[in-house]
């Protein structure tokens, strides 16, 4: 008579065991419903058959954490989701940032990569404040518009924020002083504009600093010779103008220096010499930029 019953309470318990080893159904439920715009939104733009790549693993009723592009927190009993890399989901055409909403509701995010997937319209800024955990996001290679969000800097974790390849106007804020761990800060090729505000000299961790091809004007600030740590500074492609600060001499571990393609003026600081780190310099076609190439220019690189 006994059996049946600890047939059953076994069933039970083995169904409760399950269940506090998946990931929360609230999370489960938004990466569902961010797959159902994504899939609506493309089938909206094509007749053609939709791939869905690692999408297809994201059923209703599994468990998330074994979906592919997905990981979560293997040491923690809620199995939280930590990271999704959603890059190149979308295979042409345009999507909304409006689906990114859904995913913007795992406050226990880590990383998110929602990269190469053509999507356009403003960055929904109060959404991704939920994401207080965050140490990298990945907006590159997508159509975003409109400023970058204030809410960005609020994000005190982040070690990595790329949003590069986009259409992002409006200038730098001086509030990205609040980034106090950032260690890359990759903007290349959109429409940013106006000076680069000083305050980028309190990023004490960064290592990568590449603003390439945008439209930053004034001059170089000259707290960016505080930045001790940093290896890659690229700013090629921009109106930048005056003079090579000195202090540039002082950032030991650079590695790569490029300044190209401005209107930087004066001659190249004795300071460099000091870069004993460097491997890459370029200099070339800024047209105000004068004095004859010093010979110790050469000497940096005879001594790799």
């Amino acid at each position: 008579m006994q059996k049946p019953c600890l047939l059953s309470c076994f069933l039970f318990f083995f169904f409760i065991l399950q269940l506090s080893f998946s990931c929360p159904q609230d999370q489960r439920q938004s990466l569902l419903e961010f797959k159902n715009l994504l899939t609506q939104s493309i089938k909206n733009q094509s007749t053609a058959e939709i791939d869905l790549g690692g999408l297809k693993s994201w059923r209703p009723n599994s468990d998330c954490c074994k979906w592919q592009l997905v990981r979560c927190n293997a040491l923690s009993p809620s199995r939280e989701v930590i990271d999704l890399n959603l890059n190149s989901l979308a295979p042409s055409g345009s999507v909304s940032s409006s689906l990114l909403r859904p995913i913007l509701r795992i406050t226990s995010l880590v990383s998110l990569d929602v990269s190469s997937n053509f999507i356009q319209g403003e960055i929904p800024g109060d959404g991704f404040a939920n994401l207080t955990r965050l140490l990298s996001l990945d907006l590159s290679r997508n159509s975003f518009n409109g400023s970058i969000p204030p809410q960005f800097f609020s994000l005190k974790t982040l070690q990595r924020l790329d949003l590069s390849m986009n259409v992002i106007g409006g200038t730098l804020s001086s509030d990205i002083k609040e980034l106090k761990n950032l260690e890359e800060l990759i903007l290349d090729e959109n429409l940013i504009r106006g000076e680069i505000p000083p305050e980028i000299g309190s990023l004490s961790e960064v290592r990568k600093l590449s603003l390439k091809q945008n439209m930053f004007s004034g001059p170089i600030p000259l707290s960016v010779s505080q930045l001790t740590k940093l290896e890659f500074f690229d700013l090629q492609n921009n109106s930048m103008s005056y003079e090579i600060p000195e202090g540039i001499g002082s950032l030991a571990n650079l590695s790569t220096l490029a300044l190209s393609r401005n209107n930087l003026s004066g001659g190249i600081p004795s300071s460099f010499q000091k870069l004993t780190n460097l491997e890459t310099l370029q200099i070339e076609n800024n047209v105000g930029l004068s004095g004859e190439i010093p010979t110790w220019l050469f000497g940096l690189y005879s001594k790799k």
